[in-house]
């Protein structure tokens, strides 16, 4: 069940001191779960304009105000996300997997001021990149979490690989970080194939196909795909913190389901290791390829040995994950080092130099576009 502790965490959320007594209560069995599903939508729906006043000031604001304005915003999405999942979350353990019809308008407002209030937690960190070259911390920037009622809470930030003020607008890349023996919520997308590289070595996946669990054992940088509409997970199986990194089309937000929705009975799930790779003097480059979108990516894994340095040319924006070591990425006249999970960005029409900057090597995660190079 859901824990009060962390409905106590929003009681300073305007309007929604009562309702916080009345959830602690329904949880610990002193009030009617269905009495208070009604107050709990009851009082959310009273709120809403101020989510709603939230979102379009969004759409009007410029880089600068959007700093100056952060943490005040994301206090606020923060609060309605975490209120309005708490609400979808007493749905749907309360009617398991079938929802009356008179409780579908409650379900699908929560679920419309949740996607509202991630409008505001998930604002683009590439969407203010403007020098040569820049350096951003994807970690400095609100993050989503993910509950596991009993296994705890998985950490995710996303960045996009386009310039937009919205992450969803475009393609773009979720980072997440399990705690050990983590296992997500299980979950489907409707029109869209899930693309999740294991990037320690501990992240295993599971889907079901005619009802059978089936689980997958990635080496570290497999991917582990799940097709559309395959139930699934992740988890992490170690003792450790586990990172996996998934490319996410533009609607794959929108097509997510929770595992009371019905599924495809056939599932489909497999690995895929790298297509190939390049020995170029002494350091490695494996490519990846995403064949199931409008827009289909490679994915480069760069492996550099200590002191070693490449050069490269950017025709469009080149996105740089670093996912181990430290790298020093040199711009004309411009130096910048970019450590451990951190993003690189590089601006188009250069040409610049990647130089290993850690004496174990570094690790590059590079996704690009096959239309646009």
């Amino acid at each position: 069940m859901i824990n009060s502790n962390e409905i106590n965490n929003y009681s300073y959320f305007p309007g929604f001191s009562n309702l916080i007594k009345d959830a602690r209560s329904s949880l610990e069995g002193r009030i009617d779960i269905i009495e208070f599903i009604h107050q709990f939508a009851e009082s959310l729906y009273k709120e809403r304009s101020l989510l709603e006043q939230l979102v379009e000031k969004h759409f009007t604001l410029d880089r600068q105000e959007i700093d100056l304005f952060k943490k005040q915003r994301n206090r606020i999405g923060q609060a309605y996300y975490e209120l309005s999942n708490i609400l979808i979350k007493l749905i749907e353990i309360y009617f398991s997997k079938s929802i009356p019809s008179r409780y579908s308008d409650i379900y699908d407002f929560a679920k419309e001021i949740k996607s509202m209030s991630r409008i505001i937690i998930t604002e683009n960190p590439i969407h203010g990149a403007r020098e040569k070259v820049q350096i951003i911390n994807p970690w400095d920037f609100p993050i989503i979490v993910i509950n596991n009622q009993t296994l705890g809470r998985e950490k995710r930030t996303e960045w996009g690989l386009h310039r937009d003020l919205l992450i969803e607008k475009n393609t773009y890349l979720a980072m997440a970080q399990k705690p050990p023996y983590y296992v997500q919520p299980l979950h489907f997308h409707t029109n869209t194939a899930e693309f999740s590289m294991n990037l320690d070595g501990n992240t295993q996946g599971m889907f079901l196909r005619h009802g059978q669990k089936i689980i997958l054992f990635p080496e570290k940088y497999d991917h582990t795909v799940f097709s559309q509409n395959t139930v699934h997970t992740l988890a992490n199986s170690s003792a450790r913190f586990a990172r996996d990194i998934t490319y996410k089309p533009p609607c794959s937000y929108k097509d997510r389901r929770s595992d009371y929705e019905r599924g495809a009975d056939d599932g489909k799930g497999y690995l895929e290791p790298y297509r190939y790779e390049e020995k170029l003097s002494k350091f490695i480059r494996r490519f990846y390829g995403i064949p199931y979108f409008d827009n289909p990516l490679n994915i480069e894994l760069t492996f550099l040995q200590p002191g070693e340095t490449i050069s490269e040319k950017s025709q469009s924006e080149h996105f740089y994950y670093v996912a181990e070591g430290s790298a020093l990425f040199s711009v004309d006249s411009m130096n910048k080092i970019s450590k451990k999970d951190t993003v690189c960005i590089v601006a188009p029409d250069k040409k610049y130099n990647i130089t290993s900057h850690n004496k174990k090597g570094v690790v590059l995660y590079r996704a690009k576009s096959l239309q646009i190079i």
